[in-house]
């Protein structure tokens, strides 16, 4: 009859392995363990209302998303890193939550996958509403009823018995930069740009460009 196997395992290894011996794992090794994943959330401009230029004040942005997920290198598309069907919103009283992945299996991240997405044609994928100064001080609203896939690249290790952040960023400054208030639509007193008009199109490109994981994570 053979013998047992002894092994000692550390950080998903074997070492050690014998003839007549048993398996004993090190404290914290393993494929989850209590290894924790962060995601927080960043703005800019910092404070609600906030200016983005001595013209343009943003005071609500709301994102409706489809998924969020943290991918490992070692399994993509983990459950265990996905959140799904959640709203993510700042405004003068409102700033997100963070996401918590309390079994988050150890290892590399190279990946953050979002899908901006209402949750059926009816509702909008985003909203984006403040006000600008162009000769009156008009309300403006952005909102697009359109999916809007973001794939970042991520460099996170998650050690054993550890928690580790993600901070996302989404740069308000620049994704309205690109924006010509004066050419917007005006609908009911209020400035409109939404997927009917050609120009989301641009708006699109610098909002995916807006988000970023920054170097605050740890």
């Amino acid at each position: 009859m053979q013998g047992m196997i002894r092994c000692v395992v550390v950080a998903g290894l074997l070492y050690g392995c014998g003839p007549g011996d048993t398996v004993t794992p090190v404290d914290g090794a393993g494929s989850s363990g209590t290894a924790a994943l962060s995601i927080q959330w960043k703005a800019v401009p910092g404070d609600w209302p906030g200016d983005i230029n001595s013209s343009v004040t943003i005071d609500e942005a709301r994102f409706s998303f489809d998924n969020l997920r943290v991918i490992g290198d070692a399994g993509p598309g983990d459950p265990r890193t996905t959140e799904t069907t959640f709203e993510v919103r700042w405004d003068s009283g409102t700033t997100p939550a963070s996401i918590d992945f309390d079994n988050a299996p150890i290892g590399l991240y190279s990946q953050l996958s979002l899908q901006i997405a209402g949750r059926d044609l009816s509702k909008n994928s985003y909203e984006l509403r403040g006000t600008v100064d162009i000769g009156d001080r008009m309300e403006f609203r952005i909102e697009d009823k359109l999916p809007m896939p973001i794939a970042l690249s991520i460099d996170k290790m998650l050690m054993p018995n550890k928690t580790a952040t993600v901070e996302l960023e989404i740069d308000f400054v620049h994704a309205l930069s690109g924006v010509d208030f004066e050419t917007m639509d005006v609908d009911n007193g209020r400035l409109e740009l939404n997927e009917t008009d050609p120009e989301i199109i641009g708006f699109r490109k610098k909002l995916v460009e807006s988000f970023k994981p920054t170097d605050g994570s740890n």
